[in-house]
Formats: structure tokens, sequence, C-alpha cells
């Protein structure tokens, strides 16, 4: 795994300002990072949160006074703070992912979870950087949630430096897999596109059919939803083209009938046809390898 070095660090020889994360008591533990910066920190707190540092000084007996670690200062600094109540750090995204890399390497199971719970809005926002990051590290889990990330969005948003960072052979992967869910949302759409008995809804009273008007609404509203499932193959897309105005389509449907039965039924359609998008796309991450080599 590769250290995230999110900042331009000083050379290990130029010492920088020694941090305290907390001073309710003394110190009895220094932390040395790979930029020369001292942390002041408590094993206590660390024996707490890192099976890593527990079992170091068990064996040395607690007689370690100084570690050296290949982590810069700001991401000990950060990933330390997380180990102290009320100090949680505000960090930006690179600054998040360097502490999960370090929270995995000492084993900090809870400081691992607190990240992550930060992190999903970053992969959900930005899930280019976040599938390079990710497969750079070997990190499956947050690679397949990448992924399916990706696929709001139609194509790469410009130049991303964290591409450089990982494999052609985890881009290729990548593209296979949005090639495979485009192929298979584009089958799932044919069949779900024949159901308009969903929507053009007769109740019980009346049996009534739909109008041409109707019908070719219908026929234009599901082309437009298809050619953006086909750039962006995710549930979303279901929600925010085709609710409204299959809405508006079984409005028309019948005048008498109760509307909010109607508009409930829609709102049933829409949610099963994006649901099954969803599942599909999902199984198919699931059964992906993205971070093999």
């Amino acid at each position: 795994m590769k250290d995230d070095q999110s900042d331009t660090y000083a050379s290990p020889t130029a010492l920088q300002d020694p941090i305290i994360i907390s001073d309710a008591f003394p110190s009895d533990l220094t932390i040395t990072t790979i930029d020369g910066t001292e942390i002041q920190v408590h094993k206590v707190m660390l024996s707490l949160h890192s099976t890593v540092f527990r079992d170091m000084f068990i064996v040395g007996g607690g007689a370690q006074d100084q570690v050296s670690v290949t982590e810069n200062r700001h991401t000990m600094d950060w990933l330390l703070r997380f180990c102290y109540p009320g100090t949680d750090p505000v960090i930006d995204f690179r600054g998040l992912w360097s502490v999960l890399c370090a929270a995995r390497k000492y084993m900090m199971s809870d400081v691992e979870t607190r990240v992550l719970d930060r992190l999903k809005y970053y992969i959900q926002g930005d899930p280019w950087r976040a599938y390079a990051l990710a497969c750079r590290d070997g990190f499956e889990a947050e690679a397949k949630d990448a992924a399916l990330a990706s696929l709001t969005v139609s194509a790469i948003p410009g130049y991303i430096p964290e591409l450089e960072e990982m494999s052609a052979g985890a881009m290729l992967r990548l593209l296979q897999f949005r090639t495979k869910c485009v192929d298979q949302v584009m089958s799932m759409s044919s069949e779900w596109e024949k159901e308009r008995g969903f929507v053009f809804h007769a109740c019980d009273v009346h049996d009534e059919s739909p109008n041409d008007w109707q019908i070719g609404a219908w026929v234009e509203c599901v082309g437009v939803v298809r050619e953006l499932l086909r750039k962006t193959p995710w549930a979303g897309v279901i929600y925010e083209t085709i609710l409204t105005p299959v809405q508006a389509l079984a409005h028309r449907t019948c005048e008498t009938c109760n509307s909010r039965h109607r508009e409930e039924f829609v709102v049933w359609f829409v949610n099963q046809y994006s649901s099954a998008i969803h599942q599909a796309t999902s199984k198919m991450a699931k059964e992906t390898s993205f971070t093999s080599r």
C-alpha cells in the first residue's frame, strides 16, 4: 500500500515544530514522522484504538518512549486526533484518504469506520478520484462503491491527477464494468417499456385504453430515458426523468378516478423500475474484481 502523502513536506532532516495532541496530562510517547515532526501522545490512547501500537507496547514492556513512522506530519496528526475525544479534524478528500490508509495500517478499526463515514460523501461526489485511489491501494470495497457511483456521470470530467496513480488494467476493468451495466440496463428497459398498463392504469369501474396522444407521449418519454440510461446507467435516471411526465400521463387516463390512487400506482411503478436497475448494477459490481492484479 502506498502512503498517501497529501501535502508537500520538508526533508526528513528539517524538523518541524512539535505537535501536542492533548495537554490534559503529560505525554509519554513521541512519534516522529517521515518529515521530522515530533508528535506528543499518550500510550494509553493509542493502545485503546490500535492493536498494532498496543502489541508493540506489550512486547516492549512499555519501555518505548519514541516511535518513528513513514507517514507525514499531516496524516499522522489527523490520524492521532481521531483517537482523542472531541478532536476529530476537518479534512479534505485526499487528507481523509491518507488517514484511511494509516488507520488500516495500524489496525484502528473504530477510526477507520468514522473516516469511511465521511468518505462516502466524496466517493459519491467524486467517484473517479475515489476509484483510482482505491485501486492503487487495493481497497476492493471502496473500488466497488466508486465504480457504482461512476455510473451517475457520463464521462470523465476532465483531467484527474489521481488517474495517474492506478494501473491501465484497473481503468480497463472499470470501462468494461460500465459497458456491461449499459447492456444489462438497456435489455431491462426494453421489457419495462412494454409495461404500459402500469402507467395507464384502469380502475375497477373504467376500462379505458390510452389515446394516441398518451401513447405518443409515452414513446417520447421512454426514448429520452433510454438515451440517458445509455450514458448513465443508474437508478436515479428513472426518478429524475420519468416520474413527473408519467404522473402527468396517468392523470389524463381517467378523470373520475381517485387521483391519489393513480399517483401512488405510478410511484410504485417508478420505484420498481429503478429498484430493478439498482439491483442489477449492484450485482454486477459485486461480481467484478476491480483491484485484482
